[in-house]
């Protein structure tokens, strides 16, 4: 069994398409597939259902892949779109990487169709998987802040008893006040070194 792909043609030639479908159809697709030329029938299509991936070819008379590319990102939707054209040349396909294209591959190097598709839906789905992920830390969080308030609960008085007279409060646990050493206050005079008796 292929791999499904829903793909959006912007192309205006019937048989690069033929050339296109049959493709992706021998690399494994199961596609379904909706030709456009018109900028209102892009439009409509996307209005129809989702789409995985749109394929522009850049050069067409009416409607071409800029216009397609502008009109994808107006929606805000997160769909590769890869410009497929014979003729671009490099400097306009920088401008459209720096638009928002995901690729170009050459009408005549249609072998590098496939890897780049695989690629861009690979990226395509690790990006709405790290949204999920964001949208569920968020609901988590904002669960946890309507649950998780501390009820602060009034705190007990102690009485605080009074020392005894002559008690030391910081000694308590010692048995009492520290006795008095018997040479306290007395100041020692040094000891005289006596020379040991020798011969004489």
């Amino acid at each position: 069994m292929g791999v499904p792909l829903r793909l959006l043609l912007v192309e205006d030639s019937e048989n690069d398409a033929m050339l296109l479908v049959r493709e992706l159809t021998r690399a494994g697709f199961e596609l379904v597939v909706e030709r456009v030329e018109t900028a209102h029938a892009m439009q409509a299509a996307l209005d129809r259902q989702p789409w995985d991936i749109v394929l522009g070819d850049y050069s067409m008379p009416q409607f071409g892949g800029a216009a397609a590319l502008a009109l994808l990102r107006e929606r805000g939707l997160d769909v590769p779109f890869i410009i497929v054209s014979g003729t671009i040349g490099e400097e306009r396909a920088v401008a459209a990487m720096k638009a928002g294209a995901s690729d170009y591959v050459p009408k005549d190097k249609l072998k590098r169709l496939v890897p780049v598709i695989e690629r861009e839906l690979r990226e395509a789905a690790g990006r709405r998987e790290r949204l999920r992920a964001e949208a569920a830390l968020r609901e988590a969080e904002a669960g946890y802040g309507t649950r998780g308030h501390l009820s602060v609960q009034p705190c007990r008085q102690v009485p605080v008893r009074e020392p005894r007279p002559g008690s030391h409060p910081g000694l308590r646990l010692s048995g009492g006040p520290p006795r008095a050493r018997p040479d306290a206050g007395r100041v020692r005079r040094p000891r005289r070194a006596t020379a040991s008796a020798g011969p004489r």
